[in-house]
C-alpha cells in the first residue's frame, strides 16, 4: 500500500462518535488516503428513493409514524430534536445548510413519511 494522500475535499473534522478523523465528501469531491479514517458521503435523492422502495418491499417502516412512535410523544420532543440538529457540527458541511424552520419541517415530514419538496 502506498503511503500517500490526495485531496480535493477540504471538509476534514474529528468525529467524536467514532473517535477518529473523518472527511465529508460533497458531490464532485474526492479524497484518497492510506490513513485509517472515516469517509462520509452525502446521500443523494436517487439513493434515497431506492432505499425507500427497498424498505417498502421488505415491509420496513418508511416513516416515524409507521415505526409506531406516538404523535404526541414525537411532538413533545420536536423542539429538542430540531435544536440538536441545528447545533450539530456536521450541518456546516451540508451542500446547503437548512434554516431552523426547514429543519423543523423536515422532522414533521419524517413523521408522516412525506418526501421533502423544498
Amino acid at each position: 500500500m502506498r503511503d500517500y494522500e490526495e485531496v480535493l475535499a477540504p471538509n476534514k473534522y474529528y468525529d467524536r462518535t467514532f473517535e477518529r478523523e473523518a472527511v465529508k465528501l460533497l458531490p464532485g469531491e474526492y479524497y484518497a488516503t492510506a490513513r485509517d479514517m472515516l469517509l462520509v458521503t452525502v446521500l443523494g435523492s436517487c439513493v434515497a428513493a431506492c432505499l425507500r422502495d427497498l424498505m417498502r418491499g421488505i415491509g420496513n417502516p418508511t416513516s416515524v409514524a409507521e415505526a409506531g412512535i406516538d404523535s404526541a410523544a414525537y411532538e413533545a420532543q420536536l423542539d429538542k430534536m430540531v435544536e440538536d440538529a441545528f447545533n450539530d457540527t456536521q450541518i456546516i458541511t451540508a451542500a446547503r445548510a437548512p434554516a431552523y424552520e426547514e429543519l423543523r419541517q423536515i422532522f414533521l415530514y419524517a413523521y408522516d413519511g412525506r418526501l421533502v419538496d423544498f
